[in-house]
């Protein structure tokens, strides 16, 4: 009976821990004022051949960075013929530093502040 009750108590306090029995949410799901979306562009500059780009289509990934290289959040690619468009949601405030990284790992990261990415967003050339 005692291990019963314990076992409980135990359930009981993890629970309301994690937010179960009416905990404060706020601490679980960020505010929608706390994240940002980040919209940009990537031209891939050839004049005769596009060889070597092949990393670089619509459909690819995009990730937004913070300056430890954390994944804050991930976008993809829209548009062909050398020039795509793409919106990245839900990036978390609060970062000293942002980057956006698209292509293999041989690519860069292209860095901006909070304040230019939220508003400005990113410009990518490669090639």
């Amino acid at each position: 009976m005692l291990v019963i009750a314990l076992a409980a108590a135990a359930t009981s306090v993890t629970l309301a821990a994690t937010g179960v029995f009416g905990g404060d949410s706020r601490q679980l799901t960020p505010v929608a004022s706390e994240m940002f979306t980040v919209h940009g562009t990537v031209t891939v500059n050839c004049s005769t051949s596009c060889l070597g780009y092949g990393d670089i289509t619509a459909g690819a990934q995009v990730e937004i960075v913070d300056n430890s290289n954390s994944v804050l959040a991930v976008g993809y690619l829209t548009g062909d013929n050398g020039t795509y468009d793409f919106t990245v949601e839900e990036v978390p405030r609060g970062r000293p530093l942002y980057g956006a990284h698209v292509g293999n790992v041989n690519r860069g990261v292209i860095w901006e502040s909070e304040e230019q990415a939220s508003t400005t967003g990113f410009a990518l050339s490669i090639g």
